[in-house]
């Protein structure tokens, strides 16, 4: 007698956690773009289901939401100022962390409560976050594997930004970070670096694997600059050095700017086109005022779908960086560039190196050092071949590896020879990057 085969469930589309849009509307717009990236790219399309604190939206409305945080970076950086100004670091940190706990239950019975009859998920996704825990209890109940992305260990990222939990900042990652991680059954790094540090905090590495940020290309592709924004922000006949992101410490801005300085000296076609906000943009724009730097353009946030069009007045677009620290970071930003055919520099740091280094489309130069990204743009300025060239074999090489299609190839790819959610003894294997 022969045992009947159990029907598979039918599968739904995957389902995405972000829990950082819980916490404030007011944070960085990265999680936002890299999820509905990644979402948008499920073979549901816009119909993903990507679940916020406040109830699912589609990718289009994710897209939106990234949009108003980032308009919403400078006016909240100042007030956080003012108020760290007056009360303890630990203090505060303090408070952040147990409204973090009471967002994670809220968000946890929220998401549990939304559950319905339906189809078992792919896959349930979240984005790491301290005590966030709803994608695991929602991928528990529905029988689901459960992804976890993880982009930085909270406790640590913030310790490295002089961040202090005296007396809590172990029981914050045991509780707080290693339980959840512990409990996913792919566990998806964005850099090599986050990679070893999960390995390390989890005790295995079996089922921990290296997923980079990517691009959408449809949306960045390459095409004709466009005449009348061009001169909306009065950029006729400039050689134009551009870079998009949020005004915060470790993007290094400030390398950019004595970099353009420095062009400016012996150039005055050169102009500078800043898309963007962010809790540093007003000391950026002193910066330039105390550098008197000419032609500055800030952009300010712009819709997502429109960020290719300035990509495309950028003669050369950069990626800048500081020597110090552990450079962590994926940055979406220079697959965006590439995948709108523009020629790149780049600080040779972290994934950078490893990934692009070595005629991938991008020019690399030593990090922290405005002399070397000045140089390295000056030898593009006269070659408009060259430009091109480089602009090309980026477009390629994003099409070809680095887009989200890819990315949620890989994390299937990843799930279907991973080894499973309900064996939870510790072991030890062989990190698998993708």
């Amino acid at each position: 007698m022969h045992d009947e085969p159990v029907p598979s469930r039918p599968t739904a589309p995957p389902r995405f956690f972000l829990p950082e849009v819980a916490r404030t509307h007011s944070g960085p717009r990265a999680p936002l773009i890299t999820t509905a990236g990644l979402a948008g790219a499920t073979d549901a399309g816009q119909q993903a289901v990507v679940e916020l604190s406040a109830g699912p939206v589609t990718v289009a409305e994710l897209l939106e939401l990234a949009v108003v945080r980032q308009r919403a970076l400078e006016t909240t950086g100042r007030t956080r100022h003012l108020v760290s100004a007056r009360v303890p670091q630990p203090v505060i940190t303090g408070a952040k962390d147990a409204r973090l706990i009471a967002e994670a239950r809220q968000f946890r019975r929220a998401a549990l409560a939304r559950l319905g009859p339906s189809a078992r998920p792919e896959f349930v996704w979240q984005r790491h976050e301290a005590f966030h825990d709803a994608g695991l209890r929602v991928a528990q109940k529905m029988q689901a594997p459960f992804v976890a992305s993880v982009h930085a260990l909270k406790v640590r990222e913030s310790r490295s930004w002089g961040v202090r939990r005296p007396g809590w900042a172990g029981l914050v990652e045991r509780v707080g970070e290693r339980s959840v991680l512990w409990r996913a059954d792919l566990i998806a790094c964005v850099t090599d670096e986050i990679a070893e540090q999960v390995a390390e905090l989890v005790g295995r590495d079996d089922r921990v694997t290296v997923l980079p940020n990517g691009v959408d290309t449809d949306t960045f592709r390459p095409g004709p600059a466009d005449p009348r924004l061009r001169d909306e922000l009065g950029l006729r006949d400039r050689f134009v050095i551009g870079w998009t992101g949020s005004f915060r410490p470790f993007h290094a801005v400030d390398q950019l700017l004595a970099a353009v300085r420095r062009l400016q000296e012996v150039d005055e076609e050169v102009a500078l086109l800043l898309v963007g906000d962010g809790v540093r943009r007003h000391v950026v724009e002193q910066s330039c005022a105390r550098l008197r730097l000419r032609d500055v353009r800030f952009a300010g946030a712009v819709a997502f779908d429109d960020v290719p069009r300035y990509l495309r007045l950028m003669d050369v677009c950069v990626v800048p960086a500081d020597a110090s620290g552990v450079f962590h970071y994926s940055p979406t930003k220079l697959r965006e560039y590439m995948a709108c055919g523009r020629a790149v520099v780049a600080a040779n740091r972290g994934e950078v190196g490893r990934r692009f280094a070595g005629g991938q489309g991008v020019v690399t130069v030593a990090p922290g050092r405005p002399d070397a990204l000045a140089d390295a743009i000056a030898g593009l300025r006269d070659h408009p071949d060259r430009r091109r060239a480089i602009g090309r074999v980026g477009r390629e090489r994003v099409c070809r590896t680095e887009s989200w299609h890819r990315r949620l190839e890989q994390i299937r790819g990843a799930l279907a020879t991973g080894p499973m959610c309900s064996d939870r003894r510790t072991t030890v294997g062989r990190m698998r990057p993708l």
